[in-house]
């Protein structure tokens, strides 16, 4: 990730189905990023003073859907780029997940590249599973889903963790029992 080109972007990030939530305020974008995963470019939002106005945007009253990923699609578009999927994707349980997905995007992305990221993944965006994959909780919202990714990203969630010096304190947090 480190080697990737901005393209003279202000940040990289997988895309998101609600691009809608920029359009009330404006903007009508085929682009809209999900920012539990993304790269800022911060040299040029430096150059460009785009941090200033990201923290004053930020300490109004404004409200917004998704706050902090509204705003920096907001206030970055249009120089808002897509990271490749082979280096994180979401979750998805199946082919069916990735359909429905892609069915909402705007901007389409290769079903095949979202299929490989699946396989391989470097990040795993954990957004379909409820609760989240590093809770001990019953994963009960793919129950009804044999391929289900929610079990085999909790195992390899806690696997990763506990060879942590800090896993105990990560349980504590979270309230996990594990």
């Amino acid at each position: 990730m480190f080697n990737l080109d901005f393209n003279g972007n202000y940040i990289l990030g997988f895309y998101d189905t609600y691009a809608a939530g920029i359009d009330h305020l404006g903007i009508k974008s085929n682009i809209y990023i999900n920012c539990g995963v993304t790269l800022l470019n911060l040299k040029k939002l430096r150059e460009d003073n785009k941090t200033l106005e990201l923290f004053n945007v930020a300490n109004t009253d404004i409200k917004l859907p998704n706050v902090d990923q509204t705003l920096l699609n907001y206030l970055l578009y249009p120089k808002i780029g897509r990271l490749p999927c082979k280096f994180g994707t979401w979750n998805f349980a199946d082919r069916s997940d990735i359909e429905l997905y892609l069915s909402k995007l705007r901007t389409k992305v290769p079903i095949e590249e979202l299929e490989e990221g699946m396989k391989n993944p470097g990040v795993v965006h954990s957004v379909l599973c409820y609760p989240k994959i590093w809770s001990n909780q019953t994963i009960t919202s793919c129950d009804n889903k044999p391929n289900c990714s929610c079990r085999k990203f909790f195992n390899i969630w806690h696997s990763f963790a506990k060879q942590t010096d800090y896993y105990e304190e990560i349980i504590k947090f979270t309230g996990t029992l594990n």
